[in-house]
């Protein structure tokens, strides 16, 4: 999987979690989606950088960073 991927099924559940009064969970799965966040490389010789997360500035990216907190 990529990193992105990680971190939007992550971040999904942070999200569903949270909505189900599961806050600890939500944080774990959240810190979870943070770490692939942070990700700088994808582990792909010639192709480094696919798979990374670009848009961290969406509505989806500040809910998830919040829940991490």
């Amino acid at each position: 999987m990529f990193p992105v991927d990680r971190y939007r099924a992550h971040g999904a559940r942070a999200i569903l979690l949270h909505h189900f009064t599961r806050s600890e969970e939500a944080r774990a799965e959240a810190c979870l989606a943070m770490r692939a966040a942070q990700e700088t490389t994808s582990g792909f010789r010639y192709h480094p950088n696919l798979g990374l997360v670009q848009a961290t500035q969406s509505t989806f990216a500040k809910r998830v960073a919040a829940l991490s907190a």
